[in-house]
């Protein structure tokens, strides 16, 4: 009964659930010659409040579980990528970092076992980096990094439950930017509780003021389930409508286009 509810507050509908059994629900025939690869980390230190993805708090025992179950799967996988070119590997999580070292044996797996040529992504917290992190996911052959600072106002960063302030998260940056990587890209989030258009455009401004190769900036979602939405209800909070929010997408798109970066795809700027 509380089982047919949970589905029922989550899916939004009345209906019930049907389920259709599949001898195999993945065509592996139809995998084209070159693929990417994108492997989840699931674990966190802390869970942030807004956060609707597959994540739980870090445990080195689950951790190295976990990266048992990713080499398993990657040996079932490996009779159906016969012949087909890995062409991108990104990482993403969750907070991916907590797994360097169970990482670096996966995609020595991978290298020695597939057919991988080309660039190797991974999501890192602001509040992790240091020298020391940088040297190793370089080791690991890692080129592209995505920082994920949501925005550089203190107050925005509290509410949103991340662990660091907007000071730190731009040495973070200047960290990154120093080591060379073949991308940087930082992920900013907009149309946050009170937030007003000049917080947003002086979040931007400060991505573009590193010279960064890529922008990503996507609204903030009120996902059912997550703690947020509860919060902006009853502190009764103020959110952009859809509309105030396709305008303000607009605004984006063109002071992007201002400092000399083109949208490449709904979210991202490069």
């Amino acid at each position: 009964m509380l089982t047919t509810l949970l589905r029922k507050t989550v899916a939004k509908k009345k209906e019930p659930f049907l389920f259709k059994a599949y001898d195999n629900n993945v065509d592996f025939a139809a995998i084209p010659a070159e693929i990417g690869l994108y492997i989840h980390i699931p674990f966190c230190r802390t869970l942030c409040p807004y956060c609707p993805y597959n994540k739980t708090l870090y445990d080195k025992n689950r951790a190295l579980a976990y990266q048992k179950a990713l080499l398993a799967e990657l040996a079932i996988m490996q009779k159906h990528l016969q012949g087909k070119r890995i062409t991108s590997i990104y990482i993403g999580g969750g907070t991916p970092t907590l797994m360097l070292t169970e990482l670096q044996q996966v995609l020595a797996w991978i290298r020695a076992n597939l057919v991988f040529h080309g660039d190797v992504g991974i999501e890192v917290y602001p509040q992790d980096i240091d020298k020391d992190l940088i040297a190793q996911i370089k080791d690991m052959g890692i080129n592209l990094v995505s920082i994920g600072v949501q925005t550089f106002n203190d107050q925005h960063l509290h509410f949103l439950g991340r662990r660091y302030s907007g000071n730190e998260a731009r040495r973070s940056i200047e960290l990154i930017k120093a080591a060379d990587f073949d991308c940087v890209d930082i992920d900013i989030m907009f149309n946050l509780p009170n937030q007003t258009w000049e917080d947003i455009e002086h979040d931007i401004c400060t991505c573009y003021s590193y010279a960064i190769e890529q922008l990503s900036i996507y609204p903030l979602i009120l996902f059912p389930l997550t703690a947020l939405p509860r919060r902006v209800k009853q502190e009764k909070l103020r959110t952009f409508n859809s509309l105030q929010e396709y305008g303000l997408l607009r605004r984006i798109e063109g002071l992007s286009a201002q400092m000399q970066y083109g949208k490449t795809s709904i979210w991202t700027y490069g």
